[in-house]
């Protein structure tokens, strides 16, 4: 379907005439110009007015009226007065919030969905990223306490009768909320939580429940920082004339407010953290923002909105986190029960919930092992030689890693360290061993990822960012075998290693590298079944290496100029005696016409010819 360039209708008199024209225009207008005079905006998002009769604006019945956000301002007087005005038209309502309650319901206001898109199917699709809830610091929420009880938990350091004049101050769930101790413990967990569980380059929202507490916030996080490292913020609040000078300070301009927004989606920028009180919640989209510590009682769609600020995908980015310091779970189960539940199924999860896939997949990861005695890295590495094995080991040590990284640095994950280090070895090694670009650590979540390489650190492995050592590099690689635990060890070394040269240097020569795998298979089948010991086959293997790193020697015994004239020799001796196996070689002039000379002198002419026409390939 195409619309034509969309015209706006400055006001409901224009909005009339522009109906009146002829078919196939786009208006864009506003709810709230559906009323005759200022209305205000209630608290369930709806608008009065106070005419009691709306005008007819047209009584065509070819106007189709598509409604954004449908789940708003769709239910009382002014949609009435919408209604009233287009009596004939066709609604159709779009939402990312299909509230399905008493006096507010999508179906029951424009009829059946026509198609619907999940947050389950957002997920699996990449364009969205799971969601995950973690309540914080219980002595400190604001769930359905008796104030009484949070007042000696947060002022247990003062004396009754200041308890008393703090009372006075803060007499309300709210106040409390914003009693600069309360607010000084939260900011510093969210400072320890951001430095010890996001990692770079990812940011975090704090959503205050005002604009004083978001001053609060803003300026015990930088307090905080000096002594705990440089952790940028800012806050982006509302400004009115009336305000006292402890918030005037923070009032911006709208181009200093977009300089914020702008800074926040840059990766590269060091600003870390916004804090807000009601901005950026709705139709901000910033991807790089993982977490939300969230300190203000929000319900319905406003929640669900809300936290969806942090659901957006990035590189790297495996979840969103929802920190909770007032404690809106109970509103987040009331808020899910005013939706479908197919729509909003895992609209948030709670960490808690994520434990037993840990540990499932804990134990999933482990599976493809069995422990013979004391458990080493080399035996679980020789334990992925099949290809297939190591891809669905490869599968579930990334799941495996992945719930890891959503849990730390909760204790729950604890049990699971000393594995996931391993794992994570016996990870790198076999991606050197087997020369395999799909066991990417890079994969794994940052936090996993650094917790390995610094176990791997420690334990002076110096693998997992550098290449498998080539067997080109002699003396390195004479010095990665002696550090094997096994001849079996070596011979598994070796065999791979020869496996990865063939096939990224095989253009280069065709004729021998075909010859050399023939025989490298063959060795390894004998080596199968057993019919060779370790010591013949890895003195086997040294031959064929030798071959492949003595090519230059060998074309300057052939009297040849270089190693390209060499592979045209093998592909001239291949079609000439129909092999390029060494022994068929040595009797090569008494099968054929050609000479070993008058091979060289005929790979050289080619080569000459081919250079002089600067022939590619």
């Amino acid at each position: 379907m195409r619309f034509p360039n969309p015209k706006r209708a400055e006001s409901i008199e224009d909005l009339k005439q522009k109906l009146s024209g002829p078919p196939g225009q786009t208006f864009t207008t506003t709810i709230q110009k559906f009323q005759e005079r200022d209305g205000e905006e209630d608290e369930e998002g709806d608008w009065g007015s106070e005419e009691d009769d709306f005008p007819v604006l047209s009584e065509r019945e070819d106007v189709f009226v598509m409604v954004d956000e449908a789940h708003r301002t769709q239910y009382k007087k002014l949609a009435n007065n919408m209604r009233t005005a287009l009596p004939n038209a066709y609604y159709v309502a779009f939402t990312g919030t299909p509230i399905e309650k008493e006096r507010r319901n999508i179906r029951h206001t424009f009829g059946n969905y026509i198609d619907t898109y999940t947050i389950d199917q957002s997920v699996e699709d990449g364009n969205t990223v799971p969601i995950y809830y973690q309540g914080r610091l219980a002595d400190i929420h604001l769930e359905e306490r008796d104030i009484d009880e949070l007042f000696d938990r947060i002022f247990s350091d003062k004396s009754e009768e200041e308890k008393r004049e703090i009372k006075k101050r803060y007499a309300s769930e709210k106040d409390l909320a914003q009693a600069p101790s309360r607010i000084q413990k939260v900011a510093l967990d969210i400072v320890n939580h951001y430095e010890e569980t996001v990692p770079e380059p990812f940011k975090a929202f704090v959503v205050t429940p005002s604009r004083r507490a978001a001053v609060r916030y803003k300026e015990k996080l930088d307090e905080l920082s000096q002594y705990q490292g440089d952790m940028e913020s800012a806050v982006l609040v509302s400004a009115d004339h009336n305000d006292p000078p402890e918030l005037k300070k923070y009032a911006l301009s709208d181009q200093e407010q977009q300089s914020i927004k702008d800074r926040f989606k840059d990766e590269t920028d060091p600003l870390k953290i916004v804090v807000v009180c009601d901005m950026l919640l709705t139709g901000y989209d910033a991807p790089i923002a993982q977490v939300m510590y969230l300190d203000k009682p929000l319900k319905e769609h406003n929640l669900l909105q809300s936290i969806a600020r942090v659901n957006r995908p990035f590189e790297g980015k495996k979840n969103g986190l929802i920190i909770d310091y007032y404690g809106v779970s109970d509103d987040l189960q009331e808020a899910l029960r005013q939706f479908s539940e197919e729509d909003v199924r895992n609209a948030m999860t709670e960490v808690e919930d994520v434990k037993p896939e840990l540990e499932a997949a804990h134990k999933k990861a482990l599976s493809f092992f069995s422990d013979a005695g004391e458990r080493s890295v080399e035996e679980y590495v020789t334990q992925l030689e099949d290809e297939e094995k190591r891809l669905k080991f490869n599968t579930a040590f990334k799941r495996f890693s992945k719930l890891m990284d959503i849990v730390m640095p909760d204790p729950a994950a604890n049990p699971y360290k000393d594995d996931l280090k391993f794992l994570g070895e016996v990870y790198a090694h076999a991606k050197n061993r087997y020369r395999d670009e799909s066991m990417d650590l890079t994969g794994c979540g940052k936090k996993v990822r650094k917790l390995i390489e610094d176990h791997l650190s420690a334990t002076d492995i110096e693998i997992l960012n550098e290449d498998p050592v080539s067997i080109m590099d002699e003396e390195d690689f004479e010095e990665e075998l002696d550090h094997l635990e096994s001849d079996e060890a070596r011979a598994s070394e070796m065999k791979n290693a020869l496996k990865h040269e063939i096939s990224v240097r095989y253009d280069e020569d065709p004729a021998f590298y075909d010859s050399l795998q023939e025989k490298l298979e063959r060795l390894i089948e004998e080596y199968r079944q057993k019919r060779m010991e370790e010591r013949e086959i890895i003195e086997e293997y040294r031959d064929l290496i030798h071959a492949v790193r003595h090519r230059e020697a060998q074309a300057q015994s052939l009297r040849l100029n270089d190693t390209t004239e060499l592979s045209f020799y093998h592909s001239l001796e291949e079609a000439m005696t129909g092999s390029s196996d060494r022994e068929a070689l040595m009797v090569a002039e008494e099968r054929t016409t050609y000479s070993g000379k008058e091979l060289t002198e005929a790979a050289q002419d080619l080569v000459s010819r081919l250079r002089e026409k600067r022939v590619v390939d």
